[in-house]
């Protein structure tokens, strides 16, 4: 989907684009990763401000938590 990752809630059925930011969210959380670690990598990687990128993560592992897609520990 035009480099996008979508994933399927087999549980649901529903399916998520997750868009470019989210795609490369979803990538550094291959393995346990913790929020601080993954919002320095993004950093590191983008040109965004430390608040928006915050903002951001947060709001994007709050939904796909409470989607159960991920289980925050």
């Amino acid at each position: 989907m035009d480099q996008e990752k979508v994933m399927l809630n087999i549980e649901n059925g529903k399916y998520y684009n997750l868009g470019n930011i989210g795609g490369a969210i979803w990538d550094e959380m291959s393995e346990a990763i913790l929020v601080e670690e993954l919002i320095e990598k993004l950093l590191n990687k983008y040109d965004v401000q430390r608040e928006q990128c915050e903002t951001h993560v947060l709001s994007f592992l709050s939904h796909l938590q409470s989607e159960k897609l991920i289980k925050v520990m």
